[in-house]
């Protein structure tokens, strides 16, 4: 009978253990979610947003990078780990997802969204090097047909507008016109260069709201610091 009830005390805690280790996956799956947006849809936001003025914003902090970047308190964020964007002949880190949705987005289902930005790092194969301002210019010139500088923030930093290529469909270098065809988003791309380091920011909304998200999407652009 004392062997009886051991065995049953045993199962009984193998099983509670177990289920907490599910529990914790399944919590660590939501609070993780964002990859990518390619299997989100993009919504018009039908409530009022607020004046640029009154957006409150959060600090987000990523010490492997050493960059600090402060985004609007009413989004939601997901770190993304560093995991690979394969586009060759560069790979692309996948660091954070920052985006406006009514609520969270689960790994597992559907979602609607309403805006997002989505910080990538350039990971640069031995054969590319981007060791100036000119290198750097040079390696954007090759890949975005038409942009503009948008700021130059002192002789280390500079910061580049893509104003029609975009390179965020699996991989691809695509055209604001494709964007327009698979539901009409606008989409923003940034590039900074600073110190050896290789960012580029995608910005993306439905094109009617794109004018009431620019003040949320420039509050991270401006933001976006290697420390």
């Amino acid at each position: 009978m004392q062997k009886n009830s051991k065995l049953i005390f045993l199962l009984i805690s193998i099983t509670i253990i177990t289920l907490g280790y599910y529990m914790l996956l399944k919590y660590n799956n939501k609070t993780n979610v964002v990859v990518d947006d390619t299997k989100l849809s993009f919504v018009d936001q039908t409530s009022s947003l607020v004046a640029k003025d009154e957006i409150k914003s959060q600090k987000y902090q990523n010490t492997d990078h050493n960059i600090t970047i402060n985004y609007p308190k009413s989004w939601f964020k997901s770190d993304l780990g560093g995991q690979k964007n394969v586009t060759k002949p560069d790979v692309r880190e996948n660091i954070v997802y920052f985006y406006d949705a009514k609520d969270q987005v689960e790994s597992d289902k559907n979602q609607d969204i309403y805006a997002s930005v989505k910080i990538i790092r350039y990971v640069l194969g031995s054969e590319t090097k981007i060791d100036s301002a000119d290198s750097w210019y040079n390696f954007i010139n090759n890949r975005v047909e038409n942009y503009k500088i948008s700021t130059l923030a002192e002789a280390s930093e500079y910061q580049l507008n893509s104003v029609s290529k975009l390179g965020d469909i699996d991989g691809n270098w695509v055209t604001e016109e494709q964007y327009q065809e698979i539901g009409g988003i606008k989409a923003k791309d940034i590039y900074i260069y600073h110190d050896g380091e290789f960012y580029q920011l995608i910005c993306k909304t439905k094109e009617g709201k794109y004018s009431d998200y620019l003040p949320y999407f420039y509050l991270i652009i401006n933001s976006f610091k290697i420390n």
